[in-house]
């Protein structure tokens, strides 16, 4: 049974930056978050304030992580769509791969509106092929303009683990940029505990993305979802790349571990302009140490940003 455990979050200063020329040939939306969600409640589903998503806010992403799934397992593959002065449909391909070899494909669309969030899910299960270990989902999104005009490709891939691997039973579930309010419920947060996390379930984890966004007031974060594995994650980290430099670098918090679960860090990123505008990468990496500290694995993702102009004075 999975249950949950949390790190502590640190307040640490960091880098959004922006740069008008640049911003206008960038199509301003975003292949946020993708990965494998189970169904708890209601979850998955995107926020509109109302109790039909748990309350959470407009924009923001309720979903439970299945990043360790097992062979056979009945699974969602989603993929999480931000996107500012930008509408039109979306193709989105996901691929699944075992040693670097495509063993499952599925697609899915939708139509996205400026200004949104957009949540595209596919019902898919984990191939029976006996293979246990490391795995990537790999989502590559068709991303056609309202009226024409030229279409933008969106890639992105993240690591999961499948089947019973003991010594890697621990994955990054999400990460990136997110909104947060000035309350309890803030999100990004993990839910089950009473109230906090809005009125989400124990598994459920609620994040805001702020992946196309002018500089603003954000939290960059990494929930991770563990398996057979207690421990702890040690020197956590957040980088800001721009035009292959990096940016911005922000170290999260150190903590113990508890049960297998969900377990979240993260830092409050204060915006900075620096004068650039246009497309970015948001990475996190962090080191997941044993209880006994004989295993030790490093773990790292990527999620693309767009960083937009500020608004006019």
């Amino acid at each position: 049974m999975k249950k949950l455990f949390a790190l502590t979050c640190a307040a640490i200063p960091a880098l959004i930056i922006a740069l008008p020329a640049c911003a206008r040939s960038t199509p301003q939306i975003a292949q946020a978050l993708i990965g494998l969600t189970g169904a708890n409640g209601t979850a998955p589903c995107v926020g509109d304030g109302t109790a039909a998503c748990y309350g959470i806010p407009n924009g923001a992403v309720a979903l439970q992580p299945d990043m360790l799934p097992a062979p056979g397992a009945s699974s969602t593959w989603y993929a999480v769509f931000q996107t500012a002065a930008w509408s039109g449909s979306l193709s989105v391909s996901f691929e699944l791969l075992e040693s670097g070899a495509s063993v499952q494909t599925a697609a899915g669309s939708a139509t996205a509106a400026q200004n949104s969030t957009i949540l595209v899910t596919v019902p898919q299960s984990v191939p029976s092929n006996g293979y246990s270990g490391a795995a990537t989902l790999a989502v590559t999104t068709t991303a056609t303009p309202t009226g024409g005009g030229t279409p933008a490709t969106l890639k992105s891939a993240v690591e999961i683990e499948v089947g019973a691997t003991p010594a890697h039973q621990v994955v990054i579930a999400l990460a990136g940029p997110s909104g947060f309010v000035s309350d309890t419920n803030s999100p990004p947060c993990i839910g089950g505990e009473p109230g906090s996390c809005y009125n989400a379930p124990a598994g459920v984890a609620v994040a805001w993305p702020l992946n196309v966004s002018a500089p603003s007031d954000a939290i960059w974060y990494a929930i991770f979802q563990a398996g057979d594995w207690r421990g702890g994650f040690q020197g956590s980290t957040f980088t800001l790349t721009e035009r292959g430099a990096v940016v911005a670098t922000l170290g999260g918090p150190s903590s113990g571990g508890g049960p297998s679960g969900l377990a979240f860090t993260g830092a409050v990123v204060l915006p900075v302009s620096n004068g650039y505008a246009g497309p970015a990468t948001f990475g996190a990496t962090t080191t997941a140490i044993g209880r006994h500290g004989n295993s030790k694995a490093k773990l790292a993702c990527k999620a693309p940003v767009v960083v937009l102009a500020p608004p006019a004075s």
